[in-house]
């Protein structure tokens, strides 16, 4: 009888779980240039694709979603009728700087809209082709009507990384730093005094200056609870079995 109770009690904690996954998406950007040709790359001529929504101008040049040095401010999408709490997403991009621009490149998720989301992003404030500095913020460059402090870092300055973004509780905002893309970010940095604000439920991409982005994947997290939730109740229904 008490193993009995065990197992719907695993089982509601797996249904729960289930409920609090998020969703998954990926785009690696290998399609039709919408940008101008190079040397260039001016002008965005179409859009970044049927799953975003574009505020701005970022298009894709070279298989890598592109913003534009030509438009000031922030350029950022949003992924289409994506919809997740903004504690069970975990967002990764491949980003590059180029010499001689400032620039950015930023993960948005619990977005609401401009204002009220998590922004996270690495920037480029010297001009050298490497990123240098990141932040992380409540609204679009820290729009939102909440001002977080302790909110910016100095990093060791690289022109190409992966990085990711997301939540490990309700109240902390993370980026991860991998500049080797083993899968294992060598740094991570943490902003704190989310909880409580108003954010939604979506995804995005933000841009500024001439920055590249590449395989932006959203994974659903806790995706191990998920995996371990099943396999918990397989081997207490196997014990049941073989005890009777």
């Amino acid at each position: 009888m008490k193993n009995i109770f065990i197992l719907f009690f695993l089982i509601a904690i797996v249904i729960i779980t289930g409920g609090q996954a998020g969703a998954s998406f990926f785009d690696d950007f290998n399609r039709v240039d919408t940008f101008s040709p190079p040397p260039d790359y001016l002008y965005n001529l179409g859009n970044l694709g049927v799953n975003w929504t574009i505020d701005s101008s970022i298009g894709i040049a070279d298989h890598w979603a592109h913003s534009s040095y030509a438009i000031s401010g922030l350029q950022w999408a949003l992924v289409k009728d994506y919809s997740s709490n903004y504690q069970s997403t975990k967002l990764w991009v491949d980003v590059k700087a180029t010499v001689g621009y400032g620039q950015y490149v930023a993960l948005m998720f619990g977005v609401l809209d401009s204002s009220h989301n998590i922004f996270v992003k690495v920037q480029d404030n010297t001009y050298t082709g490497n990123f240098d500095t990141a932040y992380i913020y409540y609204g679009n460059d820290g729009s939102g009507p909440v001002h977080l402090t302790n909110n910016s870092f100095k990093l060791t300055p690289f022109t190409t990384a992966r990085i990711s973004a997301y939540a490990s509780d309700a109240d902390t905002a993370c980026l991860g730093i991998d500049t080797d893309f083993d899968g294992s970010a060598e740094t991570t940095y943490s902003v704190t005094g989310f909880q409580g604000l108003p954010l939604g439920r979506g995804i995005g991409l933000g841009m500024y200056g001439n920055a590249w982005a590449d395989n932006y994947n959203a994974v659903p997290l806790p995706a191990s609870l998920l995996l371990l939730g099943p396999g918990l109740i397989g081997l207490l229904g196997l014990k049941i079995k073989f005890k009777n």
